[in-house]
């Protein structure tokens, strides 16, 4: 018989909040990001829960407080001349 380990559910929750913010990120200049943070995390939560609410886990709040942009050093460099 196979067995196979059910997932953890804090951890598919931690995954899911993850790649939906990455998904959100992507799709908004820095600009529109700081804009709509305050919609995000009043929408973000509701969606995420209906997604991990098989694992009986619910997101509550999040907070967009940091968002790094990976910028390459030729970028850096051209941005502080």
């Amino acid at each position: 018989m196979l067995s196979i380990a059910a997932p953890d559910p804090l951890c598919v929750t931690a995954l899911a909040v993850e790649g939906t913010l990455q998904k959100e990120v992507s799709r908004r200049s820095l600009v529109e990001l700081y804009r709509a943070s305050e919609r995000l995390e009043r929408r973000l939560p509701r969606e995420i829960s209906a997604d991990v609410a098989t694992w009986g886990t619910q997101v509550q709040e999040i907070e967009v407080t940091d968002i790094e942009a990976g910028l390459s050093p030729g970028l850096l460099r051209a941005l502080h001349r």
